[in-house]
């Protein structure tokens, strides 16, 4: 009976960090075509963590490069990051899963506005 519970927990983790993964990628993929569009930093941070609202705000990561909007220019390439840092959510877990797993997703697309 502890092993099907250990396995259940283990499941339901491994779901808990697909689920975040998920969002990190649809959220870095619809930003950074809002990016690529209006070539507004402050509008994308702000897209991207509404699209990730779901998850924890304080562990999310944002890292739009070049970073400086002036800096991009039409054909230029703007990368979004997502990083957020998952932590291990049932007791006892820990002591065979790390205490948190960093997921990451980044994506890149050509300017269309200067």
């Amino acid at each position: 009976m502890p092993l099907v519970l250990l396995v259940a927990l283990v499941l339901a983790q491994l779901g808990i960090l697909l689920f975040s993964h998920l969002i990190l990628v649809q959220a870095a993929r619809d930003r950074v075509r809002e990016g690529v569009v209006t070539n507004d930093n402050g509008a994308i941070i702000e897209k991207v963590r509404n699209s990730a609202a779901l998850l924890d705000q304080s562990k999310l990561k944002i890292t739009i490069s070049p970073a400086s909007s002036h800096s991009r220019g039409i054909g230029d390439s703007l990368t979004v990051s997502v990083r957020y840092r998952v932590s291990t959510i049932f007791p006892g877990l820990d002591r065979i899963l790390p205490t948190f797993f960093t997921i990451r997703s980044s994506t890149s697309m050509r300017m269309e506005k200067e």
